[in-house]
């Protein structure tokens, strides 16, 4: 779906992406801890027809500990 801009599911063209969200203190990012000391930013990738996601995480904003 990141690559394709289809749902796998449906075959909906209507995706949407979300890098961060409206949070109440805010803008937010989605990030997730793979360590005690870093973590990684994803995307997630939604259709906006069936509800279908995927989650992905941009390498070129990764840390690597």
């Amino acid at each position: 779906m990141k690559d394709t801009k289809v749902c796998p599911k449906c075959e909906s063209l209507n995706i949407k992406k979300f890098d961060r969200y409206y949070a109440s203190g805010g803008l937010a990012y989605i990030y997730v801890r793979t360590s005690s000391f870093g973590g990684v930013e994803v995307r997630l990738y939604v259709c906006s027809d069936c509800g279908y996601t995927e989650t992905w995480i941009d390498k070129k904003r990764s840390n690597k500990n």
